[in-house]
């Protein structure tokens, strides 16, 4: 449960230092088994003595075969630590340009919704505009229509007042 509270940096730094400790601990048993095994050997008969040089030697070389493979370890874990550090600097600038790019399109939609609402008003307008001009063409026909009448009108109140004076009165 602890390895899931720490982040995992942290986790492979603690799994560096106690590779190191174990590096220690292993360079340790190697010598004081080595040094059983020596004694073992020369309590052996000469015939055997032969054979555990060829042990020591096996033993030497495990010993560094396993030294190898803890340096191994220990430069595996620092490159693992180093990625991951490259992985957090990547994570954090992927947050980042997904916050600015989250951003830009928030903008575009509030833009796209500003210019339809634009687009709208402009449009209503263009056509209440177009109304009124309809409007007002049938208005100067109406008022065309109205000043021939007021004319036709006009002609025959003069006829009527020209010819009343012709009438006798009474």
């Amino acid at each position: 449960m602890e390895i899931k509270e720490e982040t995992s940096v942290d986790y492979y730094r603690k799994l560096l230092n106690s590779a190191k400790i174990f590096l220690t601990e292993v360079d340790g048993i190697s010598s004081t088994n080595r040094s059983e095994r020596v004694s073992v050997s020369q309590s052996r008969s000469e015939s055997d003595q032969s054979s555990s040089i060829d042990s020591e030697d096996i033993d030497k070389q495990l010993i560094s075969t396993r030294q190898r493979c803890h340096q191994r370890l220990l430069t595996c874990s620092r490159k693992k630590l180093r990625l991951l550090a490259l992985q957090q600097q990547n994570d954090k600038r992927h947050l980042g340009f997904k916050k600015f790019v989250d951003n830009l399109d928030e903008k575009r939609s509030a833009n796209i919704r500003r210019y339809q609402i634009e687009l709208r008003d402009y449009l209503l307008k263009r056509l209440e505009a177009d109304r009124l001009r309809q409007d007002l063409h049938l208005l100067n026909i109406k008022i065309d229509q109205l000043k021939q009448e007021k004319q036709s009108y006009s002609n025959v109140i003069d006829i009527v007042q020209k010819a009343i004076p012709l009438f006798p009165p009474g």
